[in-house]
């Protein structure tokens, strides 16, 4: 009986110890990736001037640019629909990626390419009428979201969103 109580023991604080380190590595390459593919967060304006269209300013001095160069098709395995910057005074603050209406399975696949890149998200609700799906990675310098749109909401219907913001800003 005491073998045997040792061996889970053993067995129970080594699972516990390799989630941790598991989970700390996942964590750390969403900070050391710090944006996706070129787009950096933190990175000047400047290095994306002739590739970006200016889309709009919100209240607050955010600036919106669609990326238009066209020179990415796929991201996480995915076809990308658009790519948006968002900068704050000239400084890379947001990256949003719409893959536009993914099906189910599609869905989940890029949300089991996440978690095995980045570890399991810290939360996953239904949060309002408009959005069926919010995923969430938190480090202490990047928040990385993903959203899926509800079909009937007014706002990106069906759609899937992932955003990648700074923290520092």
């Amino acid at each position: 009986m005491k073998i045997v109580t040792c061996k889970f023991i053993l067995v129970f604080w080594g699972y516990i110890l390799f989630s941790f380190t598991s989970y700390s590595q996942g964590r750390k390459s969403l900070d050391n990736d710090n944006g996706l593919l070129k787009f950096k967060l933190g990175s000047s304006i400047n290095l994306y001037k002739k590739d970006i269209k200016y889309y709009w300013i919100d209240k607050k001095g955010k600036e919106s640019y669609d990326y238009v160069k066209g020179d990415i098709k796929q991201v996480y395995g995915k076809s990308v629909k658009k790519i948006n910057l968002m900068f704050v005074d000239d400084k890379l603050y947001n990256i949003h990626v719409n893959f536009g209406v993914l099906s189910n399975e599609e869905q989940w696949d890029l949300i089991e390419y996440l978690q095995k890149k980045y570890d399991l998200p810290e939360i996953v609700r239904n949060p309002d009428e408009n959005r069926q799906l919010i995923v969430i990675w938190e480090t202490g310098k990047v928040l990385m979201q993903l959203e899926q749109y509800n079909c009937s909401s007014p706002v990106m219907s069906c759609e899937t969103d992932v955003f990648i913001n700074s923290k520092e800003f």
